[in-house]
């Protein structure tokens, strides 16, 4: 079920399509207040948790990809040292993802847009927030980064500069939060530098065969034509990859 509601006293509109594993929540515009609104039930745990909603100075467009998939939190009732590789080539996976768009993102970057891949209990979540006309493309491209060939088109090669590079921004990421991880950042370091551009790939693809669905969220100063865009474009990337409904 998708459930968009605001605590302003303005509604705002949800396109619900038909049956699928996907489901688009479209708030165009802004309300003239600041208000919030909660997606899934209200459930503030879920990956689509919040958005606040205000009458920006600027076109202003969020755009928000969920997929839904038990992997991430499965791993967490495995053994310390199976967790610790998985973990371990799944930011591998998303560091490679996210290079092999720097350039884009880098250009958009520099006109205020900030594009996001993250893991939680519920799934991945793929964001690109800033401009309305430049949000869409950006969060279209990140999706076939992480969607070419179940993922693994974005892993770079064992003895490239790319891995290497993404291992050092892995291991930075775990050192600063060691006082949070105790052991298990020795652990994650370990596996992340004995991880395999085929383990990466092995591990992007189980995740992919893991999502068992879609919610995409646009919310902002979206054009009919840019919503409509970004819409088709995440449909037909993403619809072939997930279970029917």
């Amino acid at each position: 079920a998708l459930e968009a509601r605001s605590r302003s006293s303005v509604g705002l509109p949800v396109e619900r399509l038909p049956a699928s594993a996907l489901s688009v929540a479209l708030l165009p515009g802004c309300v003239g207040e600041r208000g919030e609104i909660s997606i899934f039930d209200g459930k503030r745990d879920n990956a689509l948790a919040a958005v606040t909603c205000f009458r920006p100075d600027t076109p202003f467009g969020v755009v928000l990809l969920s997929l839904e998939s038990d992997r991430p939190s499965a791993l967490r009732a495995v053994d310390p040292a199976a967790t610790s590789a998985s973990a371990a080539c799944g930011e591998l996976w998303k560091l490679s993802v996210l290079q092999a768009i720097a350039e884009p993102a880098s250009l958009a970057a520099r006109c205020g847009v900030k594009v996001e891949l993250s893991f939680h209990a519920r799934g991945a979540r793929l964001a690109a927030t800033g401009g309305a006309s430049r949000v869409g493309p950006l969060l279209l491209a990140l999706l076939a980064s992480a969607a070419e060939e179940k993922g693994s088109a974005a892993v770079p090669p064992d003895a490239s500069l790319e891995m290497a590079a993404v291992k050092r921004s892995a291991t930075a990421s775990v050192r600063a939060l060691r006082s949070r991880l105790g052991a298990a950042a020795d652990r994650r370091i370990a596996a992340i530098d004995e991880a395999s551009a085929s383990g990466v790939r092995s591990e992007a693809a189980a995740f992919w065969r893991s999502v068992r669905g879609a919610q995409l969220l646009l919310a902002g100063s979206f054009s009919r034509a840019d919503s409509d865009a970004l819409v088709d474009g995440v449909r037909r990337t993403l619809l072939p990859m997930l279970p029917p409904p």
